[in-house]
């Protein structure tokens, strides 16, 4: 692992014997935007010292954050899935720079949403960066995006 990242003791005792990627009291974030969400899945949280969102155990998400975190990760293989079929990607996503990891998410974002959303226009939408993930995942929803590809489902948490 990455040395900024940390593991928590989650044990009531305190001594170490439940130990997990995530603080006891964290929760899966649920109204932040898509480029939030998408940084968080590939950078972590360097302030609380959380890796990566894409290597969290199933064990670190609460049964009431499955549906949220469920959400979120649809909304990232459609990203990555975009990214995929348009080409954009050269490599490993977590290979990026940051310069590079933002304009490619950029590029993505943009055919996400004007493929879910039909009756709004990308470019006159003023506020398309403060969508949170929960709502683009209701604009697929309603859109009936096709299933997911089978080598997109390879992130799937650990059983």
């Amino acid at each position: 692992g990455v040395s900024w990242w940390k593991v928590f003791d989650w044990s009531d005792e305190g001594n170490g014997s439940d130990m997990r990627e995530v603080p006891k009291s964290w929760t899966f974030p649920k109204k932040v935007v898509v480029k939030v969400l998408w940084d968080l899945w590939w950078l972590g949280n360097k302030e609380v010292r959380i890796r990566p969102y894409r290597h969290l155990l199933k064990s670190c998400i609460q049964k009431t954050e499955t549906k949220a975190y469920c959400q979120a990760k649809k909304v990232i293989n459609i990203l990555t899935g975009i990214m995929t079929d348009k080409n954009l990607l050269e490599g490993e996503i977590c290979t990026l720079s940051i310069t590079e990891h933002d304009e490619i998410f950029t590029a993505a974002y943009r055919v996400m949403f004007e493929e879910f959303t039909h009756h709004i226009n990308y470019f006159k939408c003023r506020r398309k960066e403060e969508v949170s993930y929960i709502t683009v995942y209701g604009f697929i929803m309603k859109a009936k995006a096709p299933p997911i590809p089978p080598h997109q489902l390879d992130e799937q948490l650990d059983e």
